[in-house]
């Protein structure tokens, strides 16, 4: 959370909110999904992301962390991380995402925040099903702490 309120990260109160929320396990569960996508780049020196998404009283938060390449521009690993979380989000119909933009070391390249209200939109349907995301019907939403994370590679 200290990444979030240092120098007033947008959306830093709100979701550092929603992170103080989540159980232990919860907490320990979004720290392992950002390991664990600095270590596959490190491994494989692809960009991978990592997508959690935990519901509660206070609305629906979504948290998408993406890993950045030696070899990739910090602006395009962020474009790939923000097309891939604004689609999600959008699909789940969540009220906030926080993005975070990691290198393989685990250090912080940017943040940004999206708290805009989901709405219908087929364009955003649309190109959610060309991304080939998975739908949230055959996700479904999960448990009110951390649902689970998972890793995608964005191909170079």
């Amino acid at each position: 959370m200290n990444f979030l309120q240092d120098e007033r990260k947008p959306g830093w109160f709100r979701f550092s909110a929603d992170l103080l929320n989540l159980s232990s396990e919860g907490q320990e569960g979004v720290a392992h999904a950002l390991e664990h996508v600095a270590a596959m780049t490190a491994k494989d020196g692809a960009a991978h992301t990592s997508f959690t998404a935990f519901a509660g009283a206070w609305g629906y938060p979504t948290l998408f962390i993406g890993s950045k390449p030696a070899l990739m521009p910090a602006t395009t690993a962020s474009e790939h991380l923000a097309r891939y979380a604004v689609l999600k989000k959008h699909q789940i119909k969540s009220d906030r995402a926080l993005m975070v933009l990691i290198d393989e070391n685990e250090h912080i390249h940017s943040i940004r925040y999206d708290y805009s209200e989901p709405v219908d939109n087929e364009i955003l349907d649309d190109a959610a099903a060309m991304m080939r995301l998975i739908p949230p019907e055959v996700m479904g939403r999960m448990s009110l702490h951390l649902t689970t994370w998972r890793c995608t590679s964005v191909k170079r």
